[in-house]
Formats: structure tokens, C-alpha cells, sequence
């Protein structure tokens, strides 16, 4: 009897065994990565998952190209890479998710506003612990394309520009590494970003990488890509100055815009002689050929310009020990610049009245003051702008405002609230 209940019980156990092992089976055999591995187009929970959490086209992505051909800029653009949509959209996604950050509470754009040209509109961006960053958000809208203006690919850039106020970083690879694992801003290593958009609770990332990649793998480079895909995308080619430089045939320059006001063309004239000797890249292509050379020297991207006679960020120089770069930060661009408040590495100006009123009467002769700004003795340059002169700096600045791009659905949050 003891033998025969034995032999039941090692029954029962081989039994329960070759249960767990068959239900083991299952779950391999129903894996959704696993099937979808095996037969891609078969396994389509991620397009449910895409329907339920965002906001995308089903039928196929927008479109995210570059048109090359535009009437209006087609100085600008030229020869550039086609944008592939699918990878545009995955980094669409990316940009706006909260994932990246350790604490799930901000994404790249959180620092980077669309409405705001891709800047923030505080001083100091929140970062994923409540922290607060150390310097001003650099606006991503501040160029006809973030693509030409870094890559080029027409090889008419004589500057090589770097990433970050102190320039610091010379590709945007290495700025997002920086940006993402930023102990104040997103603090996420690349491997624990990979990590979380592998879980069960992203099944939509599938879908997303299996369009942009043609595989469900998910990895850091393909992450970079994506969202540097989108970012390349991102160009705003539609302000008032866009079309009135295309019909002006003398380039920008030469005599009044027959579409701006009289304050507009003033502040364009005021601008040119004031302010085009650091700012004559700005404005539009990095190889802006109307502009003419003696306004400055065109591989410059960086300068002091005296905001302060003693510097609690020494910008540049605080990154190379070299005193004489101490107060010296990038040049930021001024495409979209009225939407892009406040202003400096530290945000000290609310408006752009603040900042014209900075440089009409109160720069600094610092010891490293750039020479644009120093008069033929040495000392700070008063430009000293009457009021009528900084109302017109305004609305001229005003025209490089393009509020297509701000709007477009593209480059919108496409996560469902």
C-alpha cells in the first residue's frame, strides 16, 4: 500500500511537473516579443497600445521631410538629406516622453516648448527631483534648421559650432548623453532608458522601432538616432522676414523691406549696423551670402559680453581654466527670438526691451569684454538708442517670429492626455 501511494504521489508530481514546464512553453510561445520576432506583421498589440496612448496617424506617419524647394527659403535650404518619417515620428515620441527622466516627471520637452520656439520661459528649467538647472534653455527653434546649422552638409559653414552655453560638446549625440543623464535635469543612464522602454508597459515602443528600424530591437543608438531625427527636422522657414528677403532681390541688407513697417525697417538698419558684427549668422542660412564680411568675422560663436565685471559662472572658462575665457558663453541664435524670453545664459532679462536696454547703456568693461563691443580706446561701447531706436529694435526683431512652425502638428505632444 506505502509502494503504491509511492508511486501515486511520484504519478502526481511528474504530473504537476510536466505542467509548470508546458505552462512555461506558453508563456515563451505567447511572448509578445517573441512573436513578434517571428512574424512581425502578425503581432500587433503595439498598434492597439499606439491608438490608446498617442496621438499618431495609424495610416502612415506625417510628414517630416524637409522641402527643399520652398520659394521663400530656398537660399537657405540645399542639398539636404531626406528626414525619414518613420524615424522623425519614433523621435516625436521620445522628445515628449517622460520615460527618460528617473522620476518619470519631465521629458526633453519639458525644457523645450514648442509655443516657445523649442525654449522654456523660466530662467531655470525643473528637472526630474524639483531641482532646478544651472543655466538658461537653449532654444532648438533658433534656426532655420538645427541640421544645417551644425552638419551642413553644403560645406559652406566655416564655423564649427558646439553644443551648450560653455560649448562644451561638439555633436548632438553627445549633448543628449549629457542632457539625459544630467543629475539635474533627467538623470537616466542610456542602458536604464533602453531598460524601461523594453517593459511590458511600452509595447507601443514596438510597433514604433519595428516601422522606424525594421525590428522591435530597442538600443541607445537607435534612441540618439530617432531623436536627433526629429530634432534635424524641426525648421522654421516661415517668419515675415522669410518672405520679404525672398522678394527683396538685394539680399537683406540693401534698402527697406516693402512689407515691413517703417519702425520694422529701422530696427532692420539698426540691427545691421549695431548688432550684425555678432549676430550676422543669425538671422537665417550660416551661409547668409548678402551679408557683408566687414560686420564681423563669421567663425566666431562665442563672446563676453558684458553682462557683469565679476562672473559667478564663468562660462567657458570655467570649463578650460583659461582666465581670459572667463564670462565667455555661445552666441545664441535669434530666429523666433521674441518668443524665447528670458534671455542670457541665466535668464537675467524678463523681455527684449530688458536686454536692448543692457546694450544700449550698461555693458561692463570687463578684461575679457569681446572688441565688437569695446569703442577704439578700450572702453564698453555705449550705443546709447533712443527710444523710438529700441521700439524699432523690437519690431524688427518681431519679424522673425514664425508662427506656422510653433503651431504644426508634427512637432506637438503626441502623447493622448
Amino acid at each position: 500500500m506505502k509502494i503504491f501511494k509511492s508511486k501515486l504521489q511520484l504519478g502526481l508530481l511528474a504530473f504537476l511537473a510536466l505542467s509548470v514546464f508546458s505552462c512555461q512553453d506558453e508563456v515563451i510561445v505567447v511572448d509578445p516579443v517573441g512573436d513578434y520576432n517571428t512574424n512581425p506583421d502578425a503581432y500587433y498589440v503595439g498598434e492597439d497600445a499606439i491608438k490608446n496612448t498617442l496621438n499618431l496617424p495609424l495610416d502612415g506617419p506625417l510628414d517630416y521631410s524637409i522641402n527643399t524647394n520652398n520659394s521663400i527659403n530656398n537660399f537657405a535650404l540645399h542639398n539636404f538629406s531626406e528626414i525619414n518619417n518613420d524615424i522623425a515620428t519614433l523621435g516625436r515620441v521620445l522628445f515628449y516622453d517622460t520615460q527618460l527622466s528617473k522620476t518619470n516627471k519631465v521629458s526633453c520637452a519639458s525644457c523645450h516648448k514648442q509655443d516657445k520656439a523649442f525654449s522654456d520661459d523660466v530662467a531655470f528649467s525643473e528637472g526630474f527631483a524639483g531641482e532646478r538647472t544651472e543655466r538658461n534653455s537653449l532654444a532648438l527653434g533658433a534656426f532655420v534648421s538645427i541640421q544645417q546649422h551644425y552638419d551642413d552638409p553644403t560645406g559652406n559653414n566655416p564655423i564649427t559650432p558646439s553644443f551648450f552655453w560653455d560649448e562644451r560638446v561638439e555633436t548632438m549625440h553627445e549633448q543628449m548623453i549629457e542632457t539625459i543623464a544630467n543629475e539635474k535635469e533627467m538623470g537616466m543612464e542610456m542602458h536604464e532608458v533602453v531598460e524601461r522602454l523594453n517593459s511590458e508597459s511600452n509595447v507601443h515602443y514596438r510597433s514604433l522601432f519595428h516601422r522606424a528600424f525594421g525590428d522591435i530591437e530597442i538600443d541607445s543608438e537607435k534612441i540618439l538616432l530617432a531623436i536627433e531625427t526629429f530634432m534635424n527636422s524641426i525648421v522654421s522657414i516661415n517668419s515675415k522676414f522669410d518672405l520679404e528677403i525672398a522678394q527683396n532681390q538685394n539680399g537683406f541688407e540693401v534698402g527697406n523691406f516693402q512689407g515691413f513697417t517703417d519702425a520694422e525697417n529701422l530696427g532692420k538698419e539698426l540691427f545691421i549696423n549695431k548688432c550684425g558684427s555678432c549676430h550676422s549668422s543669425t538671422l537665417g542660412s550660416v551661409s547668409f551670402a548678402n551679408f557683408n564680411p566687414s560686420l564681423g568675422p563669421l567663425d566666431q560663436t562665442k563672446a563676453n559680453s558684458g553682462l557683469d565685471m565679476v562672473y559667478s559662472d564663468k562660462g567657458i572658462g570655467a570649463l578650460t581654466g583659461n582666465t581670459q575665457e572667463n564670462g565667455v558663453f555661445k552666441i545664441p541664435q535669434l530666429r523666433n527670438v521674441a518668443l524665447t524670453g528670458p534671455y542670457m545664459h541665466d535668464g537675467r532679462f524678463e523681455t527684449l526691451e530688458d536686454v536692448i536696454d543692457f546694450y544700449s547703456e550698461n555693458i561692463q568693461n570687463h578684461a575679457n569684454l569681446d572688441p565688437r563691443l569695446k569703442t577704439p580706446n578700450g572702453q564698453a561701447v555705449k550705443m546709447n538708442f533712443s527710444q523710438n531706436d529700441k521700439e524699432a529694435l523690437v519690431a524688427f526683431l518681431g519679424t522673425l517670429t514664425d508662427e506656422v512652425f510653433i503651431a504644426e502638428e508634427k512637432y506637438s505632444d503626441p502623447f493622448i492626455k
